[in-house]
């Protein structure tokens, strides 16, 4: 043989003779693998009918190995490549392809299309096809386009994922048990870290290497340390988070950015209308604080949880603008006279130049949505618990700039009309500081409660925090220059309004500092 394909080069006779021989070989070894081939294939999907993935990987192995096998033993009785070699390689790779593709395509589950594209992209084509070269040309060949219908499939599927488990999802009355859940899960990991459920935090425990420091007038210890938040466990995400997350998850790694771009997108969208959806439903029902904090919570988590994917959550769409058709349609109708005019102002004319469709162009971003959300329920919080622990200060207050108004108007005292209404009496403004104070003292506690069962993360909960505390401060020290203005030394005693740095002592959730960090 080797003589021959010397000669083929330089007569015609060689060169028909060395093609007939392949011919004659690819035919002979086709006819001999065909029915062996298509025996072992049947062989192999039978003993792997409930397991696709096993499925794939046992019929791509098997296939490769047959390449690999007929492209040495060629190459041992010819040293120049042919198509009939070729041809003779899609044949029994396509043989694979007939049996896989109705499998793959009939695959309803995320996680298995996920896999067996991992299979096909990782496995097959990174770790062994791209390693062999020209000995599984062919064979990557069927493979990328199983794989290209395994993607497709993916894309279907996880598009209808979106439409009938997040946009379609319906809450069961468990999704919303908040905060009795949280208050459970803490409970739980206390028990498992080894802790007194009634003496820990019910949001969380905390590890035990850090110390121990007195709090003040022999309060329990508090272990400093970092927290191990049971909020944080994926069971206790809201189920769309949970879907939406482990969706992108999977897909991230098998489709091409571009098309990932635009299923995160969407999925992110409704994950978020999902979320507004469940607040609204719980603010129904139970105390605001829940449903804002709940909101915030799986906000947050998605802000959190998104930033590992290395792609744009945005996408860009088209559509057409028939604003200008229609008024061109009416001007058509109204000058009915001139739609068979021969000059220049013919109503068809005009009709067909003014009253062409306009393109417009809209820029979807679903991660700066999630921005966007979190910050007008956080503005949203923080505005009502300002309200809840100001409300006597802020009446008072209120009261006090109309008088301010009118005797600016009538050209009156401001302080002797002040000192003439009732509620400006010394023993009732003090009423307003006892009814600002008690209310702090009975709220704070709550909320801080609040804030750690759903935050768990003592940062965010100062983020969250400091604004109502600022809010707070400039209400009572309004108040203290009204006092100190209008109302006597004796006045003043009674009304015996806080410091700064008492209202800050009875404001203040941890004997941390405050950090330096901004509402997000």
């Amino acid at each position: 043989m080797k003589e021959i394909e010397l000669r083929a080069d330089t007569a015609a006779e060689y060169k028909n003779l060395l093609h007939d021989c392949c011919h004659s070989y690819v035919g002979q070894r086709g006819l001999l693998l065909t029915s062996s081939v298509h025996s072992s294939l049947a062989q192999i999907t039978q003993q792997h009918s409930t397991d696709s993935t096993a499925l794939v990987r046992a019929g791509c192995d098997f296939m490769c190995r047959v390449c690999q096998d007929e492209y040495q033993l060629y190459f041992h009785f010819f040293s120049v490549d042919s198509p009939e070699l070729k041809g003779l390689l899609e044949s029994l790779c396509y043989t694979l392809y007939d049996v896989l593709r109705p499998v793959v395509i009939h695959i309803n589950h995320l996680e298995t299309l996920a896999d067996l594209c991992s299979i096909l992209k990782v496995e097959m084509l990174e770790e062994i096809v791209s390693q062999k070269g020209q000995e599984l040309a062919v064979f990557g060949t069927v493979v990328r386009q199983l794989l290209g219908d395994a993607q497709q499939r993916i894309v279907f599927r996880a598009q209808r994922y979106i439409q009938t488990d997040i946009r379609g999802y319906s809450p069961a009355p468990g999704d919303l048990a908040y905060p009795d859940k949280l208050v459970v899960a803490g409970q739980v990991v206390a028990t498992e870290a080894g802790l007194d459920p009634d003496t820990t935090d019910s949001d969380s425990v905390f590890d035990t290497s850090g110390t121990e420091s007195d709090t003040g007038g022999g309060a329990g210890r508090r272990r400093k340390g970092k927290r191990v938040a049971a909020v944080d466990m994926h069971d206790m995400w809201y189920p769309t988070v949970r879907r939406t997350l482990l969706c992108l998850s999977k897909l991230y790694r098998c489709i091409d950015k571009s098309i990932f771009e635009g299923i995160a997108q969407e999925a992110l969208s409704e994950c978020v209308k999902s979320l507004c959806s469940a607040s609204g439903t719980m603010a129904s029902k139970k105390p605001s604080v829940d449903a804002q904090l709940f909101l915030i919570k799986h906000l947050l988590i998605l802000r959190e949880q998104i930033a590992a994917f290395d792609v744009e959550f945005a996408v860009t769409e088209f559509s057409l603008d028939w604003t200008k058709t229609t008024a061109a349609m009416y001007e058509l109708l109204k000058k009915k006279s001139r739609l068979f005019s021969f000059g220049s102002n013919n109503a068809f004319l005009e009709f067909f130049l003014e009253g062409v469709p306009g393109l417009l162009q809209t820029q979807m971003d679903s991660k700066k949505e999630v921005d966007v959300q979190l910050k007008a329920v956080c503005e949203r919080f923080i505005s009502d618990m300002t309200s809840g622990l100001t409300v006597p200060l802020k009446d008072f207050l209120a009261k006090c700039d109309v008088i301010f108004q009118l005797a600016e108007k009538d050209r009156l005292d401001p302080a002797s009309t002040l000192l003439q209404q009732p509620f400006a009496k010394a023993d009732e403004v003090h009423q307003v500081v006892v009814q600002g104070n008690k209310l702090i003292k009975t709220k704070v506690p709550a909320l801080r409660q609040s804030l750690a069962l759903y935050l768990a993360n003592e940062e965010t909960e100062h983020i969250l925090f400091r604004p109502v505390k600022a809010s707070v401060l400039q209400a009572y020290e309004a108040l203290e220059r009204i006092a100190v203005r209008y109302y006597s030394t004796s006045d003043q005693f009674i009304i015996s309004t806080p410091t700064q740095d008492q209202v800050s002592l009875m404001l203040a959730l941890t004997q941390d500092q405050d950090h330096t960090q901004e509402l997000p």
